[in-house]
């Protein structure tokens, strides 16, 4: 999922975002067409966190009351960042783990709450990365970000093993 995404740290955050997703893309009434590629039904799936160039002219589904984080490039390219809320643009960026922080910490500066297809997202973030809190109320978040700390403990305890600790730290190789 997501091969064709440009940049690594957004597709792996993408990868994150569906996987927590419940339902996926929006369901369909029979009279509408759905997405006609499987990229499409990737745009459309993430379209709540992240939305490139095309989406902004082309989406009948972007509200002034959104926020989520534009990239001014072609879909699934990396390209700078913007951080839309309302309809403003509140930041530029060309580094989207840099925006995507700034992103997470302007709901509570607004005094805003997450937005609910966005929150299982915001929870990982607030475990694994800003360690804010040790859980989520959801099971799903707590199960991920459990498989994600063992996966990187995993990864430091193999390092210690065959010396790439000791590299680092520059000892020289065993």
């Amino acid at each position: 999922m997501f091969l064709n995404v440009e940049d690594a740290h957004v597709r792996g955050t993408l990868r994150i975002f569906a996987t927590l997703q419940k339902k996926g893309v929006k369901t369909l009434s029979s009279n509408q067409a759905g997405p006609s590629s499987p990229m499409q039904a990737e745009r459309i799936l993430v379209s709540p966190l992240l939305r490139w160039s095309q989406d902004l002219v082309q989406d009948d589904d972007n509200h002034p009351g959104d926020t989520y984080i534009a990239c001014e490039a072609a879909l699934f390219k990396s390209g700078p960042y913007r951080i839309i809320h309302k309809g403003v643009v509140l930041a530029k960026n060309n580094s989207f783990i840099g925006t995507l922080d700034l992103f997470w910490k302007i709901f509570p500066v607004f005094g805003e709450s997450v937005p609910s297809r966005l929150q299982m997202l915001y929870d990982v973030f607030t475990i694994l990365v800003y360690k804010t809190v040790r859980q989520s109320s959801r099971k799903s978040v707590n199960i991920l970000c459990t498989n994600i700390q063992q996966a990187i403990e995993a990864e430091r305890t193999t390092q210690g093993w065959n010396g790439l600790t000791a590299y680092s730290r520059g000892q020289g190789l065993p």
